[in-house]
């Protein structure tokens, strides 16, 4: 799991070019520093001079900001999350707070899976019209019925969600990257962008609280440009966040098909999106 404990982001505009540069550390906040000033003379140097670079020129920049990146020379750019900790749970689990202020669960050991409504075909249109057509959750439901039969090592969790379907799925050989995860992915209808950022962030993803613009919250979260920065603007903002959420579900438990999939992370995650109020709305 990818997620640095320190952090630091700015704007910087250099020759009429503009600029949002972050550095983090897994050690310490002034490290995390010390890496932004790095950072911001390597852009400086580059391309403060005017000067027109090669290709070559442009490779040995990206390995240095890779390197600072505390990634090594023949690893892929990874993903490495720059996000308030709110909660750890344990090493596996952890509970951060996104850009726009919602809280998310990460997990090592837990396979989160979001899969979004989609407006209906011509031709399923038409099989409506003569009663024959299937609706998304029916559809979904029938496949993982199927993969639970195939496979006698498998549990899943099905949820509804304000725009689509979640899953929680236990199954022998998963991992966020594994060729297991990318078969699911594509029997489900799973983002192909959520699968690329489980794979390189070595991680899955839960949003656990609603997102603010469907609570109704006007004003934009005032993220924190630093991982120690408080402010009594941000502060302010949980409070109506919190007060607002408290009425709201983010997913509603459907049906558990397969082998018994609870554990103390499913718990947490069922209470705190409040998966199990069948009488709130969702957001």
């Amino acid at each position: 799991m990818k997620i640095a404990p320190h952090w630091v982001r700015r704007k910087e505009e250099i020759a009429g070019m503009l600029f949002r540069v972050r550095a983090y550390s897994f050690s310490s906040s002034h490290e995390a520093q010390e890496r932004m000033e790095k950072k911001l003379r390597l852009l400086h140097d580059f391309f403060g001079t005017g000067k027109r670079h090669n290709q070559q020129d442009i490779e040995n920049f990206r390995l240095l900001i890779r390197r600072l990146d505390e990634h090594q020379d023949h690893e892929e750019y990874a993903v490495v999350t720059t996000e308030e900790i709110v909660r750890t749970l344990d090493e596996q689990n952890i509970i951060t707070r996104n850009r726009y202020g919602a809280e998310v669960l990460n997990s090592v050991n837990t396979c989160f899976l979001d899969v979004d409504e989609r407006k209906p075909s011509f031709f399923q249109k038409f099989l409506g019209l003569i009663g024959k057509a299937k609706d998304m959750q029916e559809i979904l439901t029938e496949r993982v019925r199927e993969l639970c039969r195939r496979d006698p090592s498998m549990g899943v969790r099905l949820y509804r969600t304000s725009h689509g379907w979640r899953l929680i799925v236990a199954a022998e050989g998963l991992s966020p990257s594994s060729p297991r995860m990318n078969e699911l992915c594509k029997i489900l209808s799973v983002d192909p962008m959520y699968e690329r950022l489980c794979a390189r962030q070595d991680c899955w993803r839960a949003r656990l609280s609603p997102k603010p613009h469907r609570l109704g919250m006007p004003y934009r979260y005032p993220m924190p440009q630093t991982s120690w920065e408080q402010t009594e603007k941000l502060e302010d903002w949980l409070k109506i966040y919190a007060q607002k959420s408290s009425s709201r579900a983010v997913c509603r438990l459907i049906e558990c098909m397969g082998v018994p999939t609870e554990t103390p992370v499913v718990r947490l995650h069922d209470e705190v999106t409040k998966a199990l109020k069948l009488d709130i709305p969702l957001a």
